[in-house]
């Protein structure tokens, strides 16, 4: 709407005289003529709206007008006007279907985006939840073969624990730390099926072979980098599991390993126990009854001599680790 000022005429005139009806500065019959009244009247407006008393329809004072509905419909013309009453229609009718349907648009656009979004959100919890049940089925994965005698002897209860653990160490296995520790120590006295289903959901519960034992070795001489265990004095019936981690070469864990046979019963002595990452910084044996304090004492002492590994090695209690059961956690 153009600027108005004294001696203008037009439609646009007569609905600013119409609107200054409505406000009650304005009393005559409307005329399409920008008069001294209109002006006085248009003045009177201003004053009130706190705008400066210009007398005439300026930006300031239109604009004020506009938010106030200088174009509402009821300002129109009315119908029995000179000029046709549709070139007087209100802009807002025209562009009130095109705001409705872009917004009807913007809305199912956005709509669309929060499906999808769920859907994405649904499709990752359950790969996750997958990958998590794959995990834990590859931790408790064993052979059929060789019945339950192998879990019991604690051989594949050590391969468990130690996976477990690293899966909820990198965060791959979501499980709280006091239900971890109690499914593992569990795993010391309770079959696998029993275990599985307290405390992990959808697992594999066929128990792990134990190794095939290949005929042992005698004792390797002192050859300077290791010493041979004295000869036994007391025989311990405790199975031994041997974690190893750093520069230690294999090598030198088989023939320690060897070695230490002659008084414990080493799992996988020809193989060498396992190198893990989770052995990195420890040297220690652990047990977890109290009726195996003495022999883990006693292994730990015998682990020193053989020079293996410089510094001392502590027997530390761990009740994840089951009875008559001792694990070496060594690394230089």
């Amino acid at each position: 709407m153009r600027e108005l000022s004294l001696g203008m005429s037009g439609v646009d005139v007569r609905r600013w005289e119409r609107f200054l009806v409505r406000a009650r500065t304005f009393d005559k019959a409307p005329t399409g003529f920008f008069s001294s009244d209109l002006a006085a009247a248009t003045e009177c407006y201003q004053r009130a709206s706190g705008l400066e008393p210009t007398g005439g329809a300026d930006a300031a004072t239109l604009g004020l007008a506009l938010q106030q509905g200088l174009l509402d419909r009821d300002l129109d013309e009315p119908a029995n006007a000179s000029e046709p009453v549709a070139s007087k229609t209100s802009r807002w009718t025209v562009m009130g279907p095109v705001i409705v349907a872009a917004a009807a648009a913007v809305g199912t656009f956005f709509t669309s985006l929060g499906v999808e979004f769920v859907k994405y959100q649904s499709g990752l919890e359950a790969e996750r939840a997958k990958l998590q049940n794959l995990l834990i089925q590859q931790a408790l994965r064993v052979e059929t073969s060789a019945g339950t005698a192998a879990w019991r002897n604690n051989e594949a209860q050590l391969e468990v624990v130690s996976r477990l653990r690293g899966y909820v160490r990198l965060g791959l296995i979501k499980m709280e730390p006091a239900t971890l520790e109690a499914f593992l120590s569990d795993l010391g006295s309770v079959p696998v099926t029993r275990t599985t289903a307290a405390a992990v959901q959808a697992t594999s519960t066929a128990p792990v072979s134990a190794p095939s034992p290949e005929p042992q070795a005698a004792n390797t001489p002192r050859n300077g980098t290791i010493a041979s265990a004295p000869p036994p004095v007391a025989s311990y019936t405790q199975r031994v599991f041997i974690q190893f981690a750093g520069s230690i070469a294999r090598d030198q864990i088989i023939r320690m390993a060897r070695d230490l046979s002659a008084q414990w019963r080493v799992e996988g002595a020809d193989r060498g126990g396992e190198r893990i990452g989770t052995a990195a910084g420890l040297r220690e044996v652990r047990w977890g009854h109290p009726d195996d304090e003495t022999a883990a004492k006693a292994l730990a002492d015998a682990i020193e001599r053989t020079g293996v590994i410089r510094g001392d090695v502590t027997a530390k209690r761990v009740p994840a680790v089951g009875r008559n059961t001792l694990e070496v956690w060594i690394s230089p």
